[in-house]
């Protein structure tokens, strides 16, 4: 019978190998990306090897965001300058702006000001092609992310990126996708000007909204900034209005009443009548 001691060493001994094989792995992927690289570089007017170079690279700072920033750094300036020298190739922008969003996803958890720095370069990437709205979309979602991080701790810079996307929308009122990150980053911030930590449910599902509104009905709530909340709140309920037949905005929409009824229950219950 094996002691605890030689159980651990074989499973310490086979992670250690695991991870090595994972190292390895991510080496040659590297490897086969410079040699596709070199061959998209002699042959500038095969659109086939260049489209294949951005897929890899997109891919490659998708894997190596976690362990290895500075390297997925790396590889988004190649596919930022891959995309500039091919300026007729719609889908290779289309993976640069992916790869943006990723980027912003992960660097908001550790670096905002890094994601803000490359938000504001995927719109300015959206502005330079506004017939295509698969960047948009990118941006769109970029920015639900940066406003819910920062409408936590500095509801000024949440508000602009939240007018942004309100522009954003309104240009493209045809862009559903646009509509519901309007939605979203409305839902954020009413709930991040809702006075109490307890109104910030994480679950989307809008029974669990309404079942968290009757539960926090119990504790008083100090007053913050409601009325803003409130004027929040009115876009939100008319951007549902203004497409009905959209139940995730609706949802959204609900889930920032419940929010905003906790807020105002305490101190203005004819306020709290919304």
């Amino acid at each position: 019978m094996r002691s605890f001691g030689q159980s651990w060493r074989t499973l310490k001994n086979k992670v250690q190998t695991a991870a090595s094989g994972i190292v390895r792995i991510r080496s040659s992927k590297l490897t086969a990306y410079r040699a596709l690289k070199a061959q998209a570089n002699k042959n500038p007017g095969n659109d086939e090897i260049r489209l294949e170079q951005a897929q890899a690279a997109a891919d490659l700072i998708l894997e190596l965001m976690l362990p290895d920033m500075e390297r997925a750094m790396t590889l988004y300036r190649d596919l930022e300058k891959l995309a500039a020298a091919c300026p007729d190739e719609a889908e290779i922008r289309h993976r640069l702006a992916r790869s943006a969003f990723n980027l912003v996803n992960h660097l908001r958890w550790s670096d905002i000001e890094s994601a803000r720095a490359l938000y504001g370069e995927l719109k300015a990437l959206a502005v330079a092609h506004p017939s295509e709205s698969e960047i948009r979309k990118y941006q769109a979602r970029a920015a639900v992310n940066l406003n819910s991080d920062l409408g936590r701790t500095d509801v000024p810079s949440a508000r602009v990126i939240y007018e942004e996307l309100v522009g954003l929308a309104k240009a493209h009122p045809n862009e559903s996708e646009l509509r519901l990150a309007h939605a979203m980053a409305a839902s954020n911030l009413v709930i991040d000007h809702t006075p109490d930590d307890k109104a910030h449910p994480d679950d989307d599902d809008l029974s669990f909204a309404f079942a968290k509104t009757t539960f926090d009905l119990i504790d008083s709530l100090a007053t913050t900034d409601v009325a803003e909340a409130q004027a929040l709140y009115r876009e939100l309920k008319a951007l549902a209005e203004a497409d009905p037949n959209d139940g995730e905005i609706r949802a959204r929409q609900m889930k920032a009443a419940a929010c905003l009824v906790n807020g105002l229950r305490s101190n203005d219950m004819m306020g709290a009548r919304i």
